[in-house]
């Protein structure tokens, strides 16, 4: 039976990939929770470090009429930090780098989730800016994470 892209699922397949990518770097790769943001919404954390976020899920039917199957993608963003002053250039250029670590790894990975079903392989969607400040640099690397999902249904 397909898995049900359970959300933490996904997004502890997600981190430990992520983990398993950074090793040498020996960058912290975590879940975003209250501990890392403040009132303001400003991330409050030490980079380099990268946050994983998830961001929706979008399924849609597969022509099951008991509705129960589907075809989900979910949307998590990895918020990618890194702080270094010892030049202009060295802060962003350090940001750059992770991005460009994070996208070779995952583009085209699978996910293997702890039912032991793989997702399909993942999609990079983007990047974006997220924050500039004494805090560091901060990108968001999009991605979508798709697999059949199949719940079983309430009993009659």
């Amino acid at each position: 039976m397909p898995t049900q892209m359970k959300i933490q699922d996904v997004e502890a397949a997600l981190i430990e990939l992520c983990q398993n990518i950074l090793a040498e770097e020996k960058i912290e790769v975590q879940g975003v929770s209250s501990r890392v943001v403040d009132a303001e919404g400003n991330l409050i954390v030490n980079p380099p470090i990268v946050l994983v976020y998830f961001e929706g899920e979008s399924p849609s039917s597969r022509s099951d009429n008991l509705r129960r199957t589907y075809q989900v993608q979910q949307l998590f963003s990895l918020l990618c930090g890194t702080a270094d002053f010892s030049s202009r250039d060295s802060e962003r250029e350090g940001a750059y780098e992770l991005l460009s670590t994070l996208r070779e790894g995952l583009a085209g990975a699978r996910l293997t989730l702890a039912d032991g079903h793989k997702t399909m392989p993942i999609t990079l969607s983007g990047v974006a800016p997220e924050q500039v400040d004494e805090k560091g640099v901060w990108y968001s690397l999009k991605l979508v994470i798709e697999a059949v999902a199949q719940f079983p249904g309430a009993h009659a």
